[in-house]
Parts: C-alpha cells; structure tokens; sequence
C-alpha cells in the first residue's frame, strides 16, 4: 500500500493534520492508532478538558466548514452560549481565600470529543504497533507488528509524549525527563449534592493551592443535561512535589492511592473537602509521572529527517500546566499542511518544507520550553502562588 503521509497515532494533532491534508489534492493521507494490544479503542482515557486559547486558530484553517460548524460539540456543555467567558478563580485550598482571577477568555474543550470530531471522515487503522522505519526510492516504508508495510513520502510521529516513533528516530536521545512530580488525573460522577456543590462554585472550573504545596483542580468534563446532575462528569487532578512519588509501592495498588488521596480531605477546607471525602471509592485511577523532553534540529544528524517528522507532544512534550500541549500541537498541524500543501508535486521540494515546518517548530518549542518549566514549579509553591498572582498570573494556568 502506498500513501502520500502516514501519521502515526490518532490523538487531536494527527487527526487536524489529516483534515488539512484531506483538502490538499497532492496528498493522500491515512492515521494509525498505536494501542496496546490488550486495549480496545474505546477504552482509550477519556481525555480531559483543555483550553484551547491559540490553537483555535490552527482548528479553524485545517477544518472544513461543515466541520466548524460543529466545533460546539467539544464543548463540556454544549449548550452555553458562545459568548460565555468567564474568569477562572485559584483559592488557598486550606482556607477557602479567594487568591485572584486569570481572565479566561478562550473556549475549554474535550480532547475525547475533539478527536471525535476531528476523525469524522478519516480512515483510522486501529490496533497498529510501529515497529520499524526504513528508507526506500523516493520516501519510506514503516513496518508494522503484525507484518504490515505502508510506503509514503513521509511519516509524522504524533503518537504522544512517549512516542514510538521518536524512540525509533534517535534511540536514547529520545526519552523523556522525568520531573519530580506525581499526579492524580481522572474524571468521575458524583452525588447530586457534591455535583450541585462544584458548579456552583464555578460552572466550568476552580483552581486551589495548598500550603502543603499541592495543587488541587476541579472542572466540569461533560454535562450531559443541564438541569440532572446524574448526567455530570467532573475531572479532578491533584499533584505535588516529592514523595510519594509514581512508582513507590506506597501508591502501588489503587485501594492505596484512593486512600491516600481521601487522606487528604481534613486538611482542606470546603468544597474541597467534601468532594474529596465523596470520591467513588471503585474510581480507578493511575499515578501519573509527569515529563518533558526539549526537541533539538535533528535535520542534519538523523538518518531519516527528510522523510520522516514530529508533531504535537512526540515532538515537545511539556507538563500540563500552562495550556501548552493541545495548542502547540493544533499549531503545529496547521504549519505543517501549510508547508505541505504548497508543493506542486512530491516527492519535490518535500525535504525543504519539512525543514522549513521543523524551523518554526523548535522556535515555538524552546521559546515555550522554560515557561513550562517554571508554570509547573510556580503551581507547587504555595507561597511563590500568593506573592506572584498579581503579577504574572498566567503563570496559574492548567492544560
């Protein structure tokens, strides 16, 4: 089989590529999943809300019209209006003080219901496992776990901070530095008093930090009717500095990491405390690690960097703590069907216009690279959170 792109993986940047690249002539273009083979599709994470402030833009250029015009529909609600912007409020999660307001004028959207309707009219193979990348005449060939061999003039990595393809590109130079951060990310339902009780502290999202320098964020995921808490599901991060720490046997079995985050709840006051203590005690959750790992110009070292690229978190991926990973991935997508979509005939003038994409993506990268740095060290300071609110608080902002 031969394509004109494989992209690699199906999340909200491979698929906007695929959209863009539907509406270019020269290109034919095809995404595949890379699931475990133990998982089905649907058992994918949910994929929580995020806001989507610059990376709008990207979404509006790829799109089709028809498209668009559903853009409502990754809402966690979709029936706000469209002018609903609103302040996102940060309090001293031990005491109930109100610290600040970020100004929160951008929409928040569901990553699940986003790559929902970015794959409409995409042909996605699911159950493919990248095993090799090799060179051929005129492009090259991937090669699959199950024997598969899809040629084409380029492959995209966009399979995710732990990208398959960025481990087969560079080898070593490929993994992720680990931070010394540890986090609690999973949506849930809960009673109709507890529901009631989060949306009327704020009907999208609140952000809280501790003295014990914990971050704690509560936001609506997807609120199915309005007017029937039954039908609300809420997403609840919680993360810290130090132990215990992903991987210690303290938090090795979810009885124990569903009884160390129920712990917690005396020391906080309320809403905070409530929906803590009413947490489903059959919620399952993981304990996420939390990484980065900073691109560098690989287009003079690496053997296949001219037919071969990376887009959205496989090419910078960054803590969620300021907004960064959906957007930078939408925009990425944008700027590669952009060069893209300029070639009169491939494989002519591919190369440049990779080097051309991979230029402004390692610019917006390294330019972003120590905000995300510093945005996920300032969340876990209490006390740099309440001397630096007034003066920066875009620094307070969660992906």
């Amino acid at each position: 089989m031969s394509l004109g792109v494989i992209i690699i993986g199906f999340g909200t940047t491979g698929l906007l590529l695929a959209q863009g690249l539907k509406q270019v002539e020269v290109f034919s273009s095809a995404a595949y999943n890379l699931i475990r083979t133990d998982r089905l599709a649907k058992d994918r994470n949910q994929g929580h809300c995020v806001r989507a402030h610059w990376g709008t833009e990207s979404v509006k250029r790829l799109l089709s019209p028809e498209l668009r015009g559903r853009i409502k529909e990754t809402w966690p609600d979709p029936t706000i209006s469209d002018n609903s912007f609103y302040e996102l409020p940060i309090y001293a999660g031990h005491s109930g003080e109100l610290l600040g307001k970020t100004p929160d004028r951008c929409m928040r959207v569901s990553r699940r219901k986003m790559r929902k309707l970015f794959g409409d009219g995409i042909d996605i193979q699911y159950g493919k496992h990248l095993s090799a990348i090799n060179k051929c005449e005129g492009g090259m060939t991937a090669t699959f776990a199950d024997g598969t061999l899809v040629s084409g003039y380029l492959l995209v990595g966009c399979d995710g901070a732990n990208s398959t393809t960025r481990n087969l590109l560079f080898g070593d130079a490929y993994k992720v530095i680990c931070l010394n951060l540890t986090m609690f990310n999973f949506t849930c339902k809960f009673d109709v008093d507890t529901a009631r009780l989060i949306r009327a502290t704020h009907p999208f999202a609140f952000n809280s930090s501790h003295p014990a320098n914990r971050m704690l964020w509560v936001s609506a995921q997807h609120i199915g009717d309005p007017v029937d808490p039954k039908t609300w599901t809420f997403l609840v991060i919680i993360s810290w500095p130090g132990p215990p720490r992903w991987g210690d046997e303290a938090l090795a079995e979810q009885v124990a990491r569903t009884a160390h985050l129920k712990a917690m709840a005396p020391e906080y006051a309320q809403p905070w405390r409530t929906i803590i203590e009413n947490i489903p005690n059959d919620i399952k959750f993981g304990t996420d690690k939390l990484s980065s790992w900073q691109p560098f110009d690989w287009s003079k070292t690496a053997f296949f960097a001219d037919v071969t690229t990376l887009a959205g978190d496989a090419a910078h991926p960054f803590p969620p703590y300021r907004g960064q990973g959906l957007n930078m991935g939408l925009e990425d997508a944008a700027e590669l069907a952009t060069e893209l979509a300029q070639l009169s005939f491939v494989p002519e003038g591919l190369a440049a216009a990779v080097q051309r994409y991979e230029e402004g993506m390692l610019a917006r990268a390294h330019r972003e690279f120590p905000l995300s740095k510093k945005s996920a060290s300032v969340v876990h300071d209490f006390n740099r959170i309440v001397s630096a609110y007034a003066l920066n608080p875009e620094l307070l902002s969660i992906d």
